[in-house]
């Protein structure tokens, strides 16, 4: 879907404003397969996603050296006042982060994970800071910045989806789609994910969209590591 967002060039951000740490936490390939793969935590266990709309601005602005951060618009849009006689760019204060700001993910992860910790009731893994439960382990949410997708017990979904559309504005939907794979369920409740889309690229990256298809020619769950390559001899 089209997305319109402000985004200024943060290049001009020093790291005395932004701070040293400034990357945002990315879930473990781990954390995902076992997000994924488990059996359901639940009967009729929840599968439901959001995306939090202008994430960002929900934060206040922050800077590590206590400096206050100015923008100026574009040029096409640039407004000028007259000071003595003088025609004068209109510069702004930022209040709030905003996207392009090199530490704007980070201040989200921080904001998100205080509220997800305390008014939304749930447990910050220790492992991969990505990753939340509940206390009594039966729902599930993974957070990649600002993409949520939640698994688990109806009842404890159904309270933290009401205290998450409060402070964020955004509402929960059943997942079919998350971080650019599809999510399709079994009838026993469990989870595959695939990237057709990103086969599809691929296929026609290296042209072969005319080229003949086959099976796999290794069984399911074969395992292959460099070890069992075979030594070249001349």
């Amino acid at each position: 879907k089209l997305k319109t967002r402000v985004v200024v060039d943060g290049r001009s951000m020093n790291e005395s404003q932004s701070g040293k740490y400034i990357a945002s936490s990315t879930p473990r390939t781990t954390s995902l397969m076992m997000h994924f793969g488990a059996t359901p935590l639940t009967p009729n266990e929840v599968n439901r996603q959001a995306d939090i709309t202008g994430a960002f601005l929900k934060v206040k602005q922050y800077t590590a050296d206590g400096s206050r951060c100015f923008v100026r618009l574009p040029a096409d849009m640039a407004e000028y006042t007259t000071i003595n006689g003088r025609r004068v760019e209109l510069v702004y204060l930022l209040k709030r982060t905003l996207y392009g700001q090199p530490n704007s993910p980070f201040l989200f992860e921080q904001a998100f994970s205080e509220w997800a910790t305390t008014e939304g009731g749930l447990v910050r893994s220790t492992v991969d800071p990505c990753l939340y439960y509940s206390p009594s382990g039966k729902l599930r949410l993974l957070q990649m910045v600002d993409d949520s997708h939640l698994r688990g017990c109806p009842k404890e979904a159904a309270a933290f989806e009401e205290a998450y559309e409060q402070k964020w504005g955004s509402k929960f939907e059943d997942a079919a789609f998350w971080l650019n794979m599809n999510i399709t369920r079994d009838r026993e409740g469990m989870f595959s994910l695939s990237q057709p889309a990103y086969a599809r690229d691929l296929v026609k990256r290296f042209g072969m969209q005319d080229a003949r298809g086959a099976s796999t020619p290794l069984p399911p769950g074969t395992n292959v590591d460099k070890s069992q390559r075979s030594t070249s001899t001349e």
